[in-house]
């Protein structure tokens, strides 16, 4: 199971959060002929946090987790490594991603289905997702088979995003067994780092 850690922004980085958001809108107004996906109108009322619509499921969900209410940490390796959890009557919902800070945005990433993949390649993106539905037992992605993951901007304090297509076979927690598929239809974040340089190695093991 990933463990959660609740941190307010550093006053200090406010400034340049609020300015990410805004270069971030500005390129992806430039970019909608070739990434119409824009779910953050659809998925949040703010202009901050990380939204999904997860498919593929008995009825459809869809969150926003406030940005403070997300995990992010910059590892050593110049790593994001992002975490969030809710929980709604249909169950807890996990989205996790490790992927590289970059100076050249916005770019796409390759979805994987390793840590080690996007440690050791920096146009992959690690994305991991557990569900435990109300009266169910937990499952969780084994390996990802198709989506799109942009990123838009990123830096030492903040990092904004879409996903879209995002797709995942499923796997019982506790025993690997076959459990279906799930897709992250749409999605979107706008983050600031909460949390000091860890060794990735620590960070990305905690699932």
């Amino acid at each position: 199971m990933i463990p959660h850690t609740r941190t307010r922004t550093n006053p200090a980085s406010r400034g340049r959060r609020q300015l990410g958001l805004l270069l971030c809108l500005a390129l992806c107004l430039a970019c909608e002929g070739n990434d119409p996906v824009q779910p953050n109108d659809r998925l949040c009322t703010v202009d901050t946090g990380l939204g999904a619509k997860i498919v593929g499921r008995s009825s459809p969900v869809a969150f926003c987790l406030d940005d403070g209410d997300v995990s992010v940490v910059l590892t050593t390796s110049n790593r994001y490594d992002v975490s969030g959890q809710m929980s709604t009557a249909a169950g807890v919902f996990q989205i996790r991603m490790v992927f590289a800070l970059r100076a050249d945005f916005p770019v796409s990433l390759t979805p994987v289905s390793t840590v080690g993949e996007a440690t050791a390649d920096p146009d992959n993106v690690w994305l991991y997702y557990e569900e435990a539905p109300d009266g169910g037992d937990p499952i969780e992605s084994l390996a990802v088979t198709a989506g799109t993951f942009r990123l838009t901007f990123s830096d030492e304090n903040v990092l904004t995003g879409t996903m879209k297509g995002i797709s995942f076979n499923m796997g019982d927690v506790s025993n690997s067994d076959p459990a279906g598929t799930r897709t992250i239809s749409e999605g979107f974040f706008s983050l600031s780092v909460k949390s000091p340089a860890v060794a990735l190695d620590r960070a990305a093991r905690s699932r």
